[in-house]
């Protein structure tokens, strides 16, 4: 690496020499690979598409960069280049690479690749693995969680960083020389790994040496079985081909070699196996230009042996057999034949039994779009996956298939493909591409018969929609919902026929939903949150580490039985069950999760798992998934008052914040807000016994309903809204409490029961009564009867500063000053001081809980209280996202406007931009009470607030009789629908 690096900077220094300046902040940029020239003129593209807005031109023999490795898009490769100033994307085809100024061992040959990849490059990793007694499974090339533990485990075994993932620098050391097996012995493996810049040679296995066979044979070069075994019959078919290549005979595939035999100048093993494209031609008699243009005639080769024939017909007068793999000088081009020359003699081949580059295809072609590039990736040749099998489906229903669902995109699979894309009118290339695996998956493409068809198999997309005669893993898992929640009795058979059409209506008459048969958005969500199966959470036996001992506190890890991919309950909001509140015990133990063990896998606890994912090098998405579950119950589970290892890069994701509520610079406190002076509120609204719970700084539901009550008690008006009258009485001598009129500061403090010493490790009564003592005195956010780390540090505080000796120990002098009404509160704790103007208070918006949305009438109940507290904010549960709203008229519905272009930004991303479309939201009061709604974003009319990027108002309905919202009308009667099946969704979080 230091190498590389001063590397550089030498180029740096000459490009500076030279005058050029070529580049600019080449630390602060992607590492430059290699030194390469321009062979023709090219041009940068600012994506690997040639059809875009070139960003410039380099000229013919100029020298660039390459700063990263290929990228195939279609058929054509493009490298990521630096020229002069200007980073993008050019082709390979016009760039020569400085192939020495890379070393073979260096960690840029490499490709990483982390958990969800599906390539050949994971197939390598994991067969080098299996060789060192890591990996167990099957070489499948998909990256799942016990490829993350084989990895994972080698990298501990070697003294590497554990991250799980398949960086370079973990490859480098798999496969650059000898490394520790599982039993800790110095081993060299024979598997060499997925890279064209890697020689392969004599004695190696894996992947890339089936990659290299598998061409070679469609060459006609290899004869034997392709075993992934590199002996005798490999060596001897790369000498042939070296030989017919006019290179050196060596019998090892270096990297001209393997370029060459795959056709793309760097492309990956991956991208390169993933096409059928063979491999680069002898030079063409008049070479096509970099930008793809025809040029006729042209030199190819056969791809097997055919007939040429007198015209272009099957039945024509056979001139002679071109062997497979001859050189042919190619005239014209037409859809099923070619006509061409093969010495001397001229005639017509079967198109399919020629190679011919991309732009001689005949056929249109498919573009994609950004959404299908999200959808689909390419389908990678002889690597087993998901999505082969769906199109190897998708194309046996079209009638193009006749073979096995293997999953394995072979010669049968690309001639299927090859057969669709001639029926469909389309370049025959058989490269199964996004917008080919959509078409085909999601289209009305004509079958083998010439009718337009749409298949029945569903492509892997989340959210897909279902209906009857749909089949594939979304109908198995639609199937098992509907056999949890007892409407469906039968046996899952990934078919949605008529049995599941019946039990899915039956859903949607029970739970008011519209009654079609159809799995849309709405039915599929409601069965997701409903369709949740409690699971007994694995059985745990304390095993204290010696941390844990330390601390006081006992490691949990599995008993007999471990935490699989076959047992393990992935938790995700809405999950319910005592494996949930086993997750929430251990959180508590680490110090991430403070709130009451409910069985609720909710917003507390997604941020909980993400401050621990965060901690322990996970990837953080809030999901308890498995790897997060073996770490969080494993001994090496970093507490959160430990200290955290370096992150890898690229692990740790800050959670978005799209939008949250300014405040302004006044004493005013409202939902929404957070920090000291929220504390201090919060502190004194609990001495007062109105608050009662956590002191977070967090102003959200709890905290306005206690203000609201102490507002009633106190004869103020009861808005939830902490402005300076409130914080007037409440810090006055005079402010009445919720159960004794007695001042706070004078009370008589709940005696903790009798112990002699409480200390780390100690459960139980006692010691909840002594936490509920230090959080009523501002040193313990929460009491849960177990003496963990956090109560041992709000003791040592509690010490510190009423002058006893700080070792964390409750004694006998330290219960006794504790109860004691002289005892000292932590900082800040005695009064809720207004902030200042010049404060700076944050925005922390906390999200109510489903249990306390409330149904209630819009004319008996909240209209009243809409006007008395017009100020809003629209909480919409789908996506977490929150907006102001500020309600102005209140008929049969209140008129309604974002107060600012911030707020109706928020509103778009939930309901689209000027959308009719009811949507149901919970709408939240400033005094705490939350209730059930929907909206919608089409601004219509009246228009009071300008600037708010919004032209007129909104509707915010509340419910109500259906008969008067029929007598409304129509667009009523959508809204209180919408407003019926958010209450559903609500009741299916609460539960």
């Amino acid at each position: 690496m230091r190498k590389r690096f001063f590397l550089r900077l030498t180029i740096l220094a000459l490009a500076l020499i030279l005058g050029g300046a070529l580049f600019s902040a080449l630390a602060d940029e992607a590492p430059v690979l290699y030194e390469a020239t321009a062979t023709s003129a090219v041009k940068i593209y600012p994506n690997a598409d040639g059809n875009a807005k070139a960003l410039t031109t380099i000229p013919k023999d100029a020298a660039l960069y390459v700063t990263s490795r290929s990228v195939v898009n279609g058929n054509v490769a493009y490298y990521t280049v630096l020229y002069k100033n200007t980073r993008g994307f050019a082709a390979t085809s016009a760039i020569e690479l400085n192939l020495e100024s890379v070393k073979e061992n260096d960690e840029s040959l490499y490709v990483p690749v982390a958990f969800g990849d599906e390539r050949t490059e994971v197939a390598a990793v994991q067969e080098a693995l299996k060789e060192l007694g890591f990996y167990t499974g099957k070489a499948d090339g998909a990256f799942g969680a016990v490829t993350r533990q084989a990895v994972t485990a080698y990298q501990k075994a070697n003294g590497l960083k554990q991250t799980g993932a398949a960086d370079a620098a973990t490859q480098r050391a798999l496969f650059g020389g000898a490394s520790k097996n599982n039993k800790g012995k110095l081993t060299s493996i024979t598997t060499a790994p997925a890279s064209l810049n890697v020689t392969l040679k004599s004695g190696h296995t894996g992947p890339a040496v089936r990659a290299l066979q598998t061409k070679l044979k469609e060459l006609g070069y290899y004869k034997k079985t392709v075993d992934g075994q590199y002996g005798s019959g490999t060596v001897s078919a790369v000498k042939a081909f070296q030989k017919a290549k006019g290179l050196s005979q060596t019998g090892t595939a270096d990297s001209q070699t393997q370029r060459l035999l795959y056709g793309y100048e760097n492309a990956t093993v991956n991208a390169a196996i993933a096409s059928p494209t063979p491999a680069v031609t002898a030079t063409p008699t008049a070479a096509p230009t970099a930008s793809n243009a025809k040029t006729f005639p042209f030199t190819t080769y056969t791809l097997a042996a055919v007939n040429l024939r007198k015209s272009a017909s099957t039945s024509s007068t056979r001139l002679l057999t071109v062997p497979r793999g001859a050189e042919i000088s190619v005239a014209s081009v037409g859809s099923a034949f070619v006509k061409a020359t093969y010495k001397g003699t001229t005639g017509y081949l079967a198109i399919e039994f020629v190679y011919l580059p991309d732009q001689y295809l005949p056929g249109k072609t498919l573009k994609a779009t950004e959404d299908t590039v999200k959808k689909y990736a390419y389908l990678p040749s002889n690597v087993y996956s998901k999505a082969t099998v769906v199109f190897q489906e998708a194309l046996k229903e079209l009638g193009f298939y006749t073979g096995n669902s293997d999953g394995y995109f072979g010669a049968n699979t690309v001639s299927a493909l090859k057969a669709f894309q001639k029926q469909n009118d389309l370049k025959q290339d058989g490269i199964a591409s996004p917008e080919i695996q959509e078409f085909v998956l999601e289209g009305r493409p004509f079958n083998s018969k010439g009718k337009r068809t749409a298949v029945k198999i569903l492509p892997l997309i989340d959210n897909i929609d279902l209906v009857a005669g749909d089949r594939g893993e979304q109908v198995t898992n639609l199937q098992h919902q509907l056999i949890t929640l007892g409407f469906y009795t039968g046996q899952p058979t990934g078919t949605f026929d008529s049995a599941t059409e019946k039990a899915v209506k039956a859903f949607q008459q029970a739970h008011n939903l519209y009654v079609d048969g159809k799995v849309g958005a709405k039915t599929r969500q409601l069965l997701g949150l409903l369709a949740v199966t409690p699971t007994p959470a694995p059985k745990l036996t304390p095993t204290p580490t010696p941390a844990a001992k330390a601390q006081g506190t006992a490691t949990p890890t599995p008993a007999a039985t471990p935490l699989t991919l076959d047992n393990v309950v992935v938790m995700r909001k809405g999950v319910k069950g005592d494996a949930v509140k086993q997750l929430q015990r251990r959180l508590i133990e680490l110090g991430y999760y403070t709130c009451v063990v409910d069985g609720v896998y909710d917003a507390d606890e997604i941020e909980a798992v993400k401050a621990f994912q965060r901690k322990n090098s996970l990837d953080v998405d809030g999901v308890a998934g498995l790897q997060t579950q073996l770490t969080l119950y494993s001994a090496r589970a970093i507490p959160l008052y430990g200290e955290p290892e370096e992150a890898p890069l690229g692990l740790i994701t800050p959670a978005p914040t799209p939008y949250t509520i300014t405040v302004p610079p006044s004493s005013t406190l409202r939902i929404g807000h957070s920090g000291d002076a929220v504390k201090a509120l919060q502190q004194r609204l609990a001495a007062l016994g109105y608050y009662k719970g956590k002191i977070d700084g967090s102003f959200g539901t709890g905290t306005a309903q206690a203000v609201t009550a102490f507002q009633t008690a106190n004869k103020l008006t009861a808005d939830g809204v902490a402005g300076e009258k409130t914080m007037s009485r409440l810090n006055s001598a005079s402010a009445v409490a919720a159960t004794t009129p007695k001042p706070a500061a004078t009370a008589t403090p709940t005696p903790t029961p009798k112990a002699t010493v409480l200390r780390s490790g100690d459960k139980g009564e006692q010691v909840k009564a002594m936490q509920k003592r230090l959080v009523t005195l501002g040193y313990l956010k929460a009491a849960d009867g177990v003496f963990g780390v956090q109560t041992y540090n709000a003791v040592t505080a509690f010490q510190k500063r009423n002058g006893l000796k700080a070792d964390g120990v409750a004694g006998e002098m330290t219960l006794a000053r504790l109860n004691s009404t002289a005892a000292v509160a932590a900082a800040n704790t005695a009064t809720a001081t207004p902030a200042p103007a010049s404060q700076k208070t944050s925005a922390a918006f906390k999200a109510p809980s489903a249990s306390e949305v409330r149904n209630a009438n819009w004319y008996s109940e909240i209209r009243a209280r809409a006007k008395a507290m017009p100020d809003v904010i629209i909480y919409d549960p789908d996506t977490g996202l929150h907006f102001n709203l500020h309600m102005f008229s209140f008929g049969k519905h209140a008129d309604s406007e974002p107060p600012t272009a911030a707020d109706t930004a928020v509103l778009n991303q939930i309901c689209g931009v000027n959308s009719w479309t009811p949507h149901y939201v919970w709408v939240i009061f400033s005094d705490g009470r939350v209730y059930i709604g929907s909206i919608h974003s089409h601004g219509h009319e009246v228009d009071h607030t300008s600037g708010n990027n919004l032209e007129g108002h909104i509707c915010l309905h509340f419910p109500r009789v259906m008969s008067e919202a029929e007598a409304t009308g129509p667009y009523a009667v959508s809204h209180q629908k919408e407003i019926l099946f958010g209450w559903e969704i609500t009741q299916a979080m609460r539960r």
